[in-house]
């Protein structure tokens, strides 16, 4: 979508003359619409311009303590003096996948649902929340429940305080500053939900930005880059939880 392209960055992994490529998805969960996909057009990329590069993608990382701690801290951070967690509703939001790749066995939906276990657990969480999907597009049957129907269910329900967490996204963009925070707000306000607030992403947090690094130590060894497997086998492993 935005240069740098696959292409233009083997070349520069040719002029330096590296020996190995190491991908680390933005991506905390693997798909094959995703991370599978990156990995594929970066295998292109390299079969073409530069065949001798070894591709070693960095595992999926959505079991990481550091990861789950930085979506606890930035739930926690919504709730203002003076309220309580417990008084909202939890929608935990992911970006929704076509059925089909479920057909071929893809890991998303089970990935994003431990992600959310594991969250709920770092907060002590055992009621008063649910799991629904977003921006799904096209004629395509998709994952299911659909986040704004989901709304819609626990307005009828009488809930009116809610806290959407991105649970997929780990920065801001369309589909959490506008779809969450702007469309699905006026959703909101007319179904009669009356406080709906949006978590920050995780962005810079600390936790977030360990997860990343140690997922990458985890794949090298002291005498250099060494992993069995490469390509998409390698991507779709996972990274369990991690360095505290």
């Amino acid at each position: 979508y935005s240069p740098p392209f696959p292409p233009d960055t083997i070349q520069k992994a040719k002029k330096l003359n590296k020996k190995y490529l190491m991908p680390l998805s933005l991506y905390p969960h693997y798909s094959k619409a995703t991370t599978g996909s990156n990995i594929h057009y970066l295998q292109k990329a390299i079969d073409k311009n530069y065949p001798k590069l070894q591709m070693i993608p960095a595992p999926a990382y959505y079991l990481h303590n550091g990861y789950i701690q930085a979506f606890a801290d930035r739930i926690n951070e919504t709730v203002n003096k003076g309220e309580a967690l417990n008084d909202f509703y939890l929608l935990f939001s992911a970006h929704g996948l076509p059925l089909y790749f479920l057909k071929e066995g893809d890991p998303y939906p089970f990935q994003i649902t431990q992600t959310v276990s594991k969250i709920l657990a770092r907060l002590n969480r055992t009621q008063n929340w649910t799991l629904s999907y977003q921006s799904a597009v096209g004629p395509l049957q998709w994952l299911k429940p659909d986040t704004e129907a989901m709304l819609r269910a626990l307005a009828r329900r009488g809930i009116t305080k809610i806290l959407v967490v991105p649970v997929s996204f780990v920065g801001d963009h369309i589909e959490t500053i506008h779809e969450i925070d702007i469309e699905y707000r006026e959703v909101a306000e007319e179904i009669g939900i009356t406080d709906l607030r949006m978590s920050k992403a995780i962005e810079c947090h600390p936790g977030f930005i360990h997860a990343l690094a140690d997922t990458v130590e985890q794949v090298l060894i002291p005498s250099g880059v060494h992993c069995e497997r490469s390509g998409e086998e390698a991507s779709s492993l996972t990274i369990k939880e991690g360095v505290k």
